[in-house]
């Protein structure tokens, strides 16, 4: 069970709106997290795993069955103020080591009993068979060690990345690769896979641009019909002009032949020139021919049709 204060909810996006953001959907980190581990198969790779995020602000620990999320714990404490290992020399000269070491001790002490503690409560968890790590407390010296320690099985650090095709260069990814667990769960939230289903925008925090959605497709979908339809336009365009030449040639044809007979040109145009454009010009061709021809009939006396 999840619960998120209305409040909460409303406070930061009092403070979003102020910079014009408005988040299509609310989650938490940890089930975010979990949503990457399914969408990237992580979370099968064993039949019971632990994965242990720490946080600057926070650490929650994972405990996975059959792929399936068995258990969650969240604790209200992270590195924050504790340096990496990639900065203990920076830390030399700017920081005390003694401090440095003192915090580094104290939060890996308080990770080892509220994770044994923890496992207390799981007596039906099974044997842990593999153990993963992520977030900037990997970088902290001695939690891997911890981690082990308290899991009783090797840790391994967690690169969601190298489970997903990206653009990253090998440095950016080797360098952020330990910290987009979060981030990569809402990106596969955003493409429809949600095994988690869940989003805290309800009743007056629901999310009010929907449009925004559904912008993208329907630009999409506007310039595909466009593009038929400027495509048929063109055909039938190039089709009238086919036809209205075939009709042009016609009807010289049939204006040479009246001429012929009426012996004056202008005569014979004068049958035609004030009727509509197309199949009416022929047809006052015709019957003026077949005029001509039951005229003459009459005045040579004959019952058949001229040769």
């Amino acid at each position: 069970a999840v619960a998120v204060k209305k409040d909460d909810l409303l406070d930061r996006f009092d403070i979003l709106d102020e910079a014009d953001i408005d988040p299509m959907f609310v989650d938490i980190d940890v089930l975010a997290l979990y949503n990457a581990l399914d969408a990237t198969g992580v979370a099968a790779e064993h039949a019971v795993q632990v994965v242990v995020d720490a946080q600057e602000s926070s650490t929650s620990i994972l405990f996975l069955a059959e792929g399936k999320l068995f258990a969650v714990r969240s604790l209200r404490m992270g590195t924050h103020g504790i340096h990496t290992v990639a900065d203990e020399e920076e830390s030399s000269t700017r920081l005390d080591l003694e401090i440095d070491t003192a915090r580094a001790h104290d939060y890996l002490g308080r990770l080892r009993r509220e994770i044994r503690r923890t496992l207390t409560t799981l007596p039906s968890l099974g044997q842990i068979e593999a153990a993963l790590v992520t977030g900037s407390g990997c970088r902290v010296p001695g939690f891997m060690e911890t981690v082990e320690e308290v899991l009783g099985v090797e840790a391994e650090p967690l690169d969601l990345l190298g489970h997903v095709d990206h653009k990253l260069s090998d440095e950016d990814a080797a360098r952020y690769g330990l910290d987009i667990g979060v981030v990569l769960g809402l990106a596969f939230k955003l493409n429809g896979v949600d095994v988690t289903e869940t989003d805290f925008r309800r009743d007056e925090c629901a999310y009010t641009r929907k449009f925004d959605q559904v912008k993208s497709p329907l630009i999409v979908i506007s310039f595909l019909l466009f593009l038929v339809g400027a495509l048929f336009t063109i055909d039938s365009i190039h089709r009238y002009q086919r036809v209205e030449g075939e009709f042009l040639l016609l009807r010289e044809n049939a204006q040479t032949q009246l001429a012929d007979l009426m012996e004056d040109e202008a005569a014979a145009e004068a049958v035609w020139i004030n009727r509509d454009f197309g199949p009416p010009q022929i047809q006052a061709i015709h019957d003026k021919v077949s005029g001509l021809y039951e005229e003459k009939q009459r005045q040579l006396g004959r019952s058949q049709s001229i040769p």
